[in-house]
């Protein structure tokens, strides 16, 4: 039995449905080596990828999101006008 048998239960067709989301670093970069070495670039090797198929291979419907290690790309530019929405003078009083 291996850690992943003990941590994922297996499928059962017609009994369960196993769903995951995985939230993967740089999933697109990899280096066409088996095993990487200190200094190379990307760090993720194919040995890598063979880990993360097994684990994808385990379930029934899985969301792979890739984030990357720089945020900023996820904030809106600054010339960017906020949402109308966000006023707290657009709410309305739900008890008056």
């Amino acid at each position: 039995m291996s850690a992943l048998d003990s941590a994922i239960p297996p499928k059962q067709p017609d009994r369960n449905l196993l769903v995951a989301t995985w939230n993967i670093r740089a999933f697109g970069r990899v280096t066409e080596k088996w095993r990487s070495q200190p200094g190379d670039s990307p760090r993720r090797d194919l040995f890598d990828v063979r880990c993360i198929a097994e684990i994808v291979s385990r379930f029934d419907v899985i969301a792979i999101e890739e984030a990357r290690e720089n945020r900023s790309t996820h904030r809106p530019p600054p010339s960017r006008p906020r949402p109308l929405c966000r006023r707290t003078t657009d709410y309305h009083r739900l008890d008056s």
